[in-house]
């Protein structure tokens, strides 16, 4: 019998196996799930008659579907998916949603579900399903047996999952008694905390003896958790009365028997025994959470000497199923740690068992050609990092060869899964963030009989965090199948399971649960408040108005329609100015970025930024203005033009006139010494060269309306003004250009010109070997010799071209001139192309070097230029068409010169192969001729290298001059396109009224007086050419063409922007006054000699409005009792509006009159009001901003009132550590900064050097295992709502080790975001105390860290609520 066949029958035996047993319902190793019948009436039979009748006397299988609407449909047996099959016609169909079937809904929809997935389920599911005939009914039996799943383990655990029919089955079946204890939890990061921690509590008594190898004395809570430890190592850690982890059992309700469940993997077995054997959770090891700071480095090494691997086990073999071999035990702990603690480690190792070997492994590549691990059998500690795991998964891999040949190199592999070893430790394992990374991957497959993950936080941001921690353990079979079990205890909020799988595997202690057996020195907790300088807040208030305008805050004050992106990065940006204003990719970029900026200088680019955009306004409101002077010109009201332009040329020839001055002053008087503020931060010839062109409008646009006017005179009068300012405009470039061209025409005379020899033809006959390489060099002399003459014949051309005259400005050239002068340029840049291609094809038909940029380039001119000739065809363009025609002959002409060097080699190739042949030679005669014609052809191929080279160099400076000449056509076109009537829409008539009566008259008024003007101006041309046609129908025409409608609904536009501008110009110009008062008060420290407007007397303490303002301090209190809004400019004031300046308030009267101060949360302490009187009067050198000044100023406090002071800075940002740094060089505080390269030494210096006074940290990278203990002040530069970052940074000084007390000071901008960031920390503060987290100013454990922009990352409605709070600062008018 064929295998077809065989198969076939096969197939047909399965079916009637599988059409059989649904006529069954008891099975062996079967759980009943559930067994019903279902009652029908006879007259829904769909099905055949004679199949009815026989349903009297016997039982027919059927499978059903429940479709969406929940109608069931009954067919023949059949193995199709019912859902997807068509063409079936159903035996019968029910609607379920009728209260008599109401309870039988449930177990008929599940059933239909999973004969849906029968293919996937067979193996594990036995189904029932048969229909019978008694009486008028009809009776639909069936049922589900569920068995054990010892028979095909993996095909349960691989049918279960939060979606899965299979475990809706289970759950269904297998009801859970409902446990109070879980029912109101939620799995959440709290409850991973509160199971690590009743671990900890359920710890009793340790029995521990003292290993005299332990040089320190272990405390009584590392005493419980090193026996705990060692009790998950050992092989039977579960009683004989307990159940693996996520197993339970119930009696089952059809006989006497026990059945065991596991919903999360979709086990079910009638044998205890076989729950071990199925999922026994007895992993050996754990993870040890300990808070930061209590010894978890020593409760390890403990563990080292306690629990070492047994004597039986030395010298033998273990199969390690990951990796897939044999691998010999190793009586060594792996220690796996972050590179910054590495060392750290070995000290602590040195310090505290010394007597143990120890080996740093540095992974593969540095291990000098490390490549057994026979060392790592005779270690008792192996220490390595993550880095240098991050590489070694690449030599884990082996990769099989098929070829003929053995490789001759063959890649090292990594001794780490050669040996098997007793332990495995990761420290700080929150850093190795996914199960996807490297680092994870590696660990997971290096061969372990214990593993332990140690870490103070181990979520590090959410509670999936906690999978790859299960991950690194290889917690069996919750790591596999893609996460789907472990999806389903977080998607079906499987309360009861999650505490019971890391109720016996997490053990965390925190401080206040051991206070009596920690005794740690208190902690201070200190909330050191500063408000933004003046500066600063200008920038923040600017910052958040630009975010509400974003946000389109004012229209909608709930933030409902805005993206969560655009509110996070906002919200960043908000935070990190608080700070600086430059930190932050967003802010650096907004002041132009480079190094951080002093507030001097940032005051300075404020004004800069100011002055910048205030001009730019004026320039387009007159350019505005000018358009509408050319709109009326169009529409021929010639006298309003008129009076436009002359209205504008006032304000613009004055500020010509400044810009002139402010030139020659800086040029030749003071040298820019004294450049007035208003024109900081301007390039002052280019803004007035833009004002020069501007002008230049107005006086063109004004002789043309006097040409219109009839009036000779003044028409005259303005031509020449036009042309004076065109000339020193253009003054720069016709210099600077005519300089090029005269030396241009020095330098290209023929007597200087390259001269390019002639190749000499080769006469060499006789030749045996070289015969056909002199023929070759005969063809290639003579394309070379006739592509010499066109090359000549373009330079020339080119040189020709390049000494034209420009266009004389002296005289105004004709429109003649101007074209015939840009097709010149246009022919000079395609003669470039092609003699550059012509010099590349000479180069690589010389050395063989082909350019294939210059050919590129060359092809992609050409393909231009085809395109143009074909749109000049289609426009019927003919002077253009033949223009361009005459071009393209260049590019051909070039193709027919090129030499074919790569049909007979280049000149080198030729020298070459002659060498060879006369190598080759077997005859002296003709080795002596091939040497004699190599060294001819080798003399000519090297004179011609060093002529193109030669050519090359003329080539580059007809570029430069050709450039020269592009530059000054460039602004001369410039000019010429500023003189273009404005782009107008074509409106019509009737699409322009459309019953607006008002339009209506203004657009019959306008038309009626062009038509006058028209009238008169058609006559008069006909009077003087003697001609007599209709002037109606001219003057009709006329109108239509000048698309009146159009040119006023750009007139209206252009009034409506005209009130915008005019609006930003008296923002930016109160701005501008504003800033300006504080460049004099702040930098150059002038003595106010202004007069208060109120009282009528000198300021001399008083403050400044954002509108630019200045009052005596007394004088605006008083009046802001009474009113809120400027006594000058009526311009709204709030609390945010006006500074103190003059003589130095302390840190609480600053600003008091306006702000107030919110009232200290009674939860943190604040420092008392000499102290920080003394910190305030601290002086510093330079300033960088309120935040920084006050940290540096704390710093030199402490200096002078503490012997040798410790103190440990951190942030979130680089940024911000960059600009702090900027502050302590500046005003002598020695710091040093810990970095991953040099942090041995980092550490070293600031432990060892008493006046290394500062250390500072990235909160987010370099906070995690540092010990620090001889610090005592910790700084955090803004508050986190990250509690990990936060966590990790405090207990760095905070930990076991500590001898002294304390501080950590928290520094917070008032009236900020940072208030309400705050806030939010601190009304979390006992769900922390309830996690056992000792750190009371954090945020929701769920937190995540944005690597991108350096800081943590907010929840979403945690966003919305602090930008809310931010934004209600602004007013209305702030919009």
């Amino acid at each position: 019998m064929d295998r077809t066949k065989r198969r076939k029958i096969e197939k047909e035996a399965s079916l009637l196996n599988e059409r059989n047993n649904l006529l069954e319902s008891d099975f062996a190793n079967c759980y009943r799930a559930f067994q019903h019948q279902l009652k029908l009436d006879q007259q829904i039979w769909r099905g055949p008659e004679d199949e009815l009748n026989r349903l009297k006397s016997t039982i027919y299988p059927v499978v059903f579907w429940v479709d969406g609407s929940e109608k069931l449909h009954a067919y023949s047996f059949t193995q199709r998916k019912i859902s997807l099959a068509k063409n079936l016609i159903p035996l019968f169909s029910v609607d379920l949603n009728k209260d008599t079937y109401s309870a039988l809904k449930a177990p008929l929809k599940i059933w239909s579900k999973l004969w849906e997935d029968n293919r996937r389920l067979k193996k594990i599911i036995k189904y029932t399903s048969y229909v019978t005939v008694k009486g008028s009914e009809l009776i639909l039996s069936f049922g589900i047996s569920i068995l054990d799943s010892f028979l095909a383990p993996q095909d349960a655990i691989l049918s279960s999952g939060s979606s899965s029919s299979y475990t809706a089955l289970l759950d269904y079946t297998f009801l859970p008694s409902e446990d109070e204890e879980y029912s109101c939890l939620d799995i959440n990061t709290a409850l991973f905390y509160d199971c690590a921690r009743k671990l900890a509590k359920s710890l009793r008594f340790a029995n521990v003896s003292r290993d005299p190898r332990l040089s320190s004395e272990l405390l009584p809570f590392q005493m419980r958790v090193l026996e705990w430890m060692k009790r998950r190592e050992e092989e039977k850690f579960l009683t004989s009365n307990d159940l693996p982890p996520l197993w339970y059992h119930c009696k089952s309700l059809f006989d006497d028997r026990m059945v065991y469940v596991n919903h999360v993997y979709g086990y079910m077995t009638f044998s205890k025994e076989k729950t071990y054997l199925l999922a026994s959770g007895d992993i050996r090891g754990g993870i040890l959470a300990d808070e930061m700071g209590m010894g978890k480095t020593l409760e390890v090494l403990g563990l080292v000497l306690h629990h070492q691997l047994p004597i039986s086990l030395t010298d033998t073999c273990t199969f390690d199923q990951v990796v897939g071999k044999n691998v010999k035990y190793s009586k060594a702990t792996l220690i796996i740690t972050p590179s910054t603690i590495l060392d750290q480690w070995l000290s602590e190792i040195d310090l505290h068992v010394p007597s143990l070997k120890v080996f740093h492994y540095q992974g593969i590549r540095k291990s000098n050609g490390l490549k057994s691990a026979k060392i790592f059998l005779d270690c008792d500690i192996v220490v390595t990092s993550y880095s240098d795991l991050r590489f070694e998964l690449l030599y884990t891999e082996s990769h099989s060869r098929t070829l003929r040949h053995e490789k001759r190199h063959v890649s090292p592999k990594s001794p780490l899964i050669d040996v098997c070893w007793w332990r495995i430790c990761v420290d700080e394992a929150q850093m190795v963030e996914t199960s996807q990374s490297n680092v994870a991957q590696m660990i997971y497959r290096i061969p372990r009989v214990n593993c332990w993950t140690v870490s103070g936080t181990p979520v590090r941001s959410e509670v999936d965090d906690l999978f790859g921690l299960l991950f690194l353990l290889r917690y069996s079979p919750m790591y596999l199948y893609k996460k789907q079990a472990w999806m389903q205890i977080i998607e079906k909020k499987r309360v009861r399971e999650f505490c019971d799988l890391f109720g016996s595997l997490v053990c965390r202690h925190s401080k206040q649960d051991v206070e009596e057996e920690l005794k740690l020195p208190p902690q201070h907790r200190i909330c050191m408040t500063t408000r933004l300088s003046v500066v600063e807040e200008t920038n923040y208030q600017d910052l958040l108005s630009e975010a509400a305008k974003s946000l389109h805050f004012f229209k909608d004050r709930n933030l409902d329609l805005c993206d969560e992106e655009s509110m996070r990065r906002w919200l960043v940006r908000l935070r990190q100015a608080c700070c600086h204003p430059q930190v932050g990719f967003g802010n650096k970029s907004a002041f132009g970025g480079g190094p951080m900026k002093s507030i001097n200088d940032v005051l300075v680019f404020m004004l800069e930024q100011t002055n910048s955009t205030f001009s730019s306004l004026n320039r387009k409101l007159y350019s505005d203005k000018i358009i509408v002077g050319q709109i009326y010109d169009h529409i021929k009201d010639y006298n309003k033009a008129l009076a436009i332009w002359s209205e504008v040329r006032i304000p613009v020839e004055l500020a010509v006139k400044e810009l002139e001055n402010v030139i020659y002053n800086s040029k030749y008087e003071d040298h820019g010494k004294n450049l007035p503020i208003n024109y900081f931060g301007l390039d002052h010839f280019i803004h007035l060269r833009v004002w020069y062109v501007l002008l230049h409008k107005i006086y063109f646009f004004i002789a043309s309306a006097y040409f219109s006017l009839k009036n000779e005179k003044f028409e005259n009068e303005f031509y020449l003004l036009a042309q004076d300012l065109r000339r020193k405009i253009m003054s720069d470039v016709i210099i600077k250009t005519s300089k090029h061209l005269e030396e241009f025409s020095e330098k290209f005379i023929p007597k200087k010109l390259v001269k390019i020899p002639r190749l000499q033809k080769s006469y060499a006959k006789g030749l045996i070997t070289g015969h056909g390489i002199i023929e070759d060099y005969n063809r290639l002399y003579k394309e070379l010799n006739d592509q010499k003459e066109v090359l000549i014949k373009f330079r020339d051309r080119l040189i020709h071209l390049m000494k034209l005259p420009l266009l004389d400005q002296e005289s105004d050239p004709t429109g003649d001139e101007y074209e015939e002068s840009l097709n010149a340029q246009s022919e000079i840049s395609y003669c470039i192309d092609v003699y550059r291609q012509m010099l590349s094809d000479r180069v690589a038909a010389v050395s063989g070097t082909i350019n294939t940029f210059v050919s590129h380039e060359t092809e992609l001119e050409k393909y231009k230029l085809i395109e143009s000739i074909k749109k000049s065809e289609k426009s019927l363009d003919k002077q253009a068409e033949e223009r361009d025609k005459k071009y393209l002959l260049y590019f051909e002409e070039r193709e027919e010169a090129r030499p074919k060097a790569d049909q007979y080699g280049s000149l080198i190739n030729i020298v070459s192969r002659l060498l060879d042949a006369s190598n080759r030679s077997t005859s002296s005669f003709e080795t002596s001729k091939n040497m004699e014609e190599y060294e001819r052809i080798d003399a000519m191929a090297k004179e011609q290298s060093r002529i193109c080279q030669k050519l090359e160099k003329e080539l580059s400076i007809i570029q430069l001059t050709y450039n020269s000449r592009i530059e000054y056509y460039k602004q001369l076109q410039e000019i010429s396109d500023s003189l273009m009537p404005p782009p107008v829409s074509n409106i019509s008539l009737n699409n322009y009224v459309k019953d607006d009566e008002k339009k209506q008259k203004f657009l019959n008024s306008v038309i009626i007086k062009a038509s006058v003007i028209l009238e008169k101006e058609i006559s008069e041309k006909q009077d003087e050419a003697s001609q007599t046609t209709n002037v109606a129908e001219l003057v009709n025409q006329k109108i239509s063409e000048m698309n009146i409608p159009g040119h006023i609904h750009l007139l209206r536009e252009l009034e409506e922007e005209k009130s915008n501008t005019q609006r930003k110009i008296a923002h930016f110009e109160s701005r501008r006054r504003y800033l300006t008062n504080l460049y004099e008060h702040i930098v150059l420290k002038a003595e106010s000699h202004q007069i208060c407007i109120i009282c009528r007397d000198i300021i001399k303490q008083g403050f400044i409005t954002t509108c630019g303002h200045l009052y005596c301090s007394f004088c605006l209190e008083a009046w802001l009792k009474h009113s809120s809004s400027c006594p000058m400019c009526k311009t709204k004031l709030n609390k945010n509006n006006a500074y103190y300046i003059g003589e130095s308030r302390d840190i609480y009267s600053r600003q008091e009159f306006v702000t107030g101060f919110n009232k200290r949360d009674e939860r943190l302490e604040i420092l008392d009001d000499e102290a920080y009187r003394q910190i305030s009067n601290m002086e510093l050198k330079e300033s960088f901003g309120s935040k920084i000044d006050t940290i540096s100023k704390h710093l030199l406090y402490l200096k002078h009132n503490e012997l040798y002071p410790k103190v440990v800075v951190f942030s979130q940002w680089l940024d911000v550590l960059d600009v702090l740094h900027k502050s302590f060089e500046a005003n002598g505080i020695v710091f040093i900064r810990f970095d991953g390269k040099s942090k041995n030494t980092c550490l070293k210096r600031f432990k060892e050097e008493r006046s290394l006074q500062v250390l500072t940290l990235h909160a987010r990278s370099q906070s995690s295992g540092l010990t620090l203990t001889n610090a005592t002040h910790v700084f955090m530069c803004e508050p986190l709502l990250n509690s990990g970052i936060e966590m990790q940074a405090i207990s760095r000084v905070h930990r076991i080790g500590q001898t002294r007390p304390t501080f950590v000071y928290y520094y917070i901008v008032e009236d900020t975001v940072e208030g309400h960031i705050l806030n939010l920390s601190l009304t979390k503060h006992e769900q922390l105390d309830k996690l056992g987290l000792d750190v009371p100013l954090v945020g929701n454990i769920n937190r995540t860290t944005e690597a991108s922009s350096g800081g943590e990352q907010v929840d979403a409605a945690e966003i919305k609520d602090c930008l809310k709070m931010a934004l209600k600062r602004l007013t209305t008018e702030d919009s």
